[in-house]
C-alpha cells in the first residue's frame, strides 16, 4: 500500500524556489523545531589522527567512533558508524525493509498537524559517500548497509584528482580503460577538479589498466598506467564485484597535473525532476507558488532551467518532460498546469524519468549540468528496469550530469541505498528532508555520520554555487 504524506515536496520545492530567492539568508527564530539553520545532528566520527579525506586509507575496522558535532570539516572528512550505533530495523544485508515496517512507522496525515505551506520551512542534510569512503566501506564490509540494489553496486572506483598549473581542472574528461583501451567508466571532473571513475558496477569482471584525460578543446592529456597509480585504499583492486561472492572494495587516486588550457565557458543547465504521484500533492503547490520568484533570484544570461515530472504506468501520464529554457515566466506556466496525482503501488518509473532527463534533453555541452531528483518511492525492481538505470546512470555520468537526489517521506533503506548509489555515480551528492521543520509524516533517519541541518532552500542554493564554482 502506497505511504501517504503531508507536505513535503511542495515545502522542498517552495525551498527551491527560497533556495534560488534567499540564499545565504537566516530564517526566522522558530521556523526550525532544532534551531536555525545550520543546527547539527550528532554523527560518529573517527578516532584516528587522519582528517584528511576519504582517500587516506587505513583498516577502518580497528577504529571505534565517538560522538561529535557536524560542521564542514565533518563532511569532508570520513567518519565511521562503530558497532554499538543502533540501527533501523529492517534486513540492512539485502537493504530491504517490509511494507508493513515502512507503514507502520509511519503515521496518517491526520495524525500530525499541517503546517500552512510557505517557504523557508523544510529542513535537509547533506551526506558524500565518495568523500567518506572509510565510512561507506565500513557500512559494506560489517554488513550493516547493503548499497547491491537495481543490479548494481558503486564498490570499485578510481579518482582522478585534475590540476592545472596547480589549481583544480574543470570539465576534464576522464576515461577508465582496459589494457586494449575500451572504455570501461567516463566522466568529467567537477569544480574542484575531481572525476570518479566506477567499474565492476554491474556484476561485471572488468579489469581496470590505465586512465586517459583530455583537455575540454579535446586534446589528449596523457595515459597513465595502473602500476603507476597512487593505491591508498584496497580491499581487492581489480576483482569481480559480483553478488553472492564477497564484496571487494577498492578506491585508487590519480592525481594529474595537465598544464595550462582555455578555461570552459561559464554556463548552468540546472534541472528539477519531480515525482507528481498523488503522495506528493502539497509539494507540488509550493513549486508552483515559488518557482518563478526562485528562478528570478538565481537565474543569469547562462542559466537555463527545465521541470520535468513522472508518476507510473496506468497514471494520466508516465512521464513529463519539457525542455530547457531561460524564459522563466514560461516555465512557470508549466508547472502551475501540472497537478499531483495517480501511484497507487510503492514503485514508480524512476528509471524512465531518468532515461528521458539524461539522454531526451539538450544539455550543452560547456555547462555545469545539475539534476536534482525530488522522489519519495523507488523505480520497479525487473531486470528491464535495471538495464534502463544502467544506461541512463553511465550517460549522465558520461556527459557530467550530477544527480542530486532530495529524499522525501516515503524513503526506505533500500531507496535510500539507491540514491546514495546514484549520486556517487553521477559525482553528486545525497541529500535528505529531515524532520526538524514539523512538517509531514516521518523521515528516514539515514545511515550516515555527523551532518548539518539547513533549511532546504538554503541547501540547494549552496549545492548551486558550488557546483558552478562560485
Amino acid at each position: 500500500m502506497r505511504r501517504k504524506k503531508i507536505a513535503v515536496i511542495g515545502l522542498v520545492l517552495g525551498l527551491i524556489s527560497n533556495v534560488f530567492l534567499g540564499c545565504g539568508k537566516d530564517m526566522e527564530d522558530g521556523s526550525l523545531a532544532s534551531g536555525k539553520s545550520g543546527s547539527s545532528k550528532e554523527g560518529y566520527v573517527l578516532n584516528s589522527a587522519d582528517t584528511g579525506g576519504s582517500l587516506s586509507g587505513g583498516d577502518t575496522s580497528a577504529i571505534s567512533g565517538t560522538k561529535g558535532e557536524a560542521g564542514e570539516a565533518d563532511r569532508a572528512g570520513d567518519t565511521l558508524l562503530p558497532e554499538e550505533v543502533p540501527l533501523p530495523a529492517g534486513d540492512l544485508d539485502s537493504g530491504l525493509i517490509s511494507e508493513a515496517e515502512a507503514a507502520g512507522c509511519l503515521p496518517e496525515p491526520g495524525d500530525r498537524e499541517q503546517i500552512p505551506p510557505q517557504a523557508g520551512l523544510l529542513t535537509a542534510g547533506e551526506w558524500r559517500d565518495n568523500e567518506n569512503w572509510g565510512f561507506f566501506t565500513n557500512l559494506v564490509q560489517t554488513g550493516r548497509f547493503s548499497f547491491r540494489q537495481f543490479g548494481m553496486a558503486p564498490y570499485q572506483r578510481v579518482v582522478v584528482q585534475a590540476l592545472s598549473n596547480g589549481e583544480p581542472a574543470a570539465k576534464v574528461k576522464v576515461r577508465l580503460c582496459t589494457v586494449s583501451g575500451s572504455a570501461i567508466s567516463c566522466a568529467v571532473t567537477d569544480h574542484n577538479g575531481k572525476a570518479y571513475l566506477y567499474y565492476n558496477v554491474y556484476d561485471g569482471a572488468e579489469i581496470a589498466d590505465h586512465v586517459v584525460l583530455e583537455k575540454p578543446d579535446g586534446e589528449v592529456v596523457m595515459m597513465l598506467e595502473k602500476e603507476d597509480m597512487d593505491q591508498v585504499w584496497d580491499s581487492g583492486v581489480g576483482q569481480e564485484n559480483r553478488q553472492g561472492a564477497m564484496e571487494h572494495l577498492s578506491s585508487t587516486l590519480v592525481t594529474v597535473e595537465i598544464g595550462s588550457f582555455t578555461n570552459p565557458v561559464r554556463a548552468l543547465d540546472l534541472m528539477f525532476v519531480f515525482d507528481t504521484t498523488g503522495s506528493m500533492g502539497d509539494e507540488l503547490l509550493y513549486l508552483q507558488k515559488e518557482f518563478e520568484d526562485i528562478a528570478g533570484r538565481v537565474a543569469d544570461q547562462s542559466t537555463r532551467f527545465s521541470v520535468n515530472f513522472y508518476r507510473d504506468h496506468g497514471d494520466a501520464y508516465t512521464i513529463h518532460p519539457n525542455p530547457f529554457s531561460n524564459d522563466i515566466k514560461a516555465t512557470s506556466a508549466l508547472i502551475n498546469a501540472e497537478s499531483a496525482d495517480g501511484g497507487g503501488d510503492y514503485e514508480e518509473a524512476v528509471d524512465e524519468a531518468l532515461i528521458d532527463a539524461v539522454m531526451e534533453h539538450e544539455w550543452r555541452k560547456e555547462a555545469v549540468k545539475l539534476m536534482f531528483l525530488i522522489l519519495d518511492a523507488p523505480p520497479h525492481d525487473t531486470s528491464e528496469v535495471a538495464a534502463n538505470l544502467r544506461m541512463a546512470l553511465e550517460e549522465a555520468a558520461g556527459s557530467g550530469i550530477r544527480i542530486i537526489p532530495i529524499a522525501a517521506s516515503g524513503v526506505n533503506e533500500k531507496t535510500e541505498a539507491f540514491l546514495r548509489s546514484i549520486a556517487m555515480l553521477t559525482g553528486g551528492t545525497y541529500t535528505f528532508l529531515t524532520d526538524d521543520s514539523g512538517v509531514g509524516n516521518p523521515h528516514l533517519e539515514p545511515t550516515v555520520g555527523a551532518y548539518t541541518v539547513e533549511a532546504l532552500n538554503d541547501m540547494i542554493v549552496r549545492l548551486v554555487r558550488e557546483y558552478y564554482g562560485d
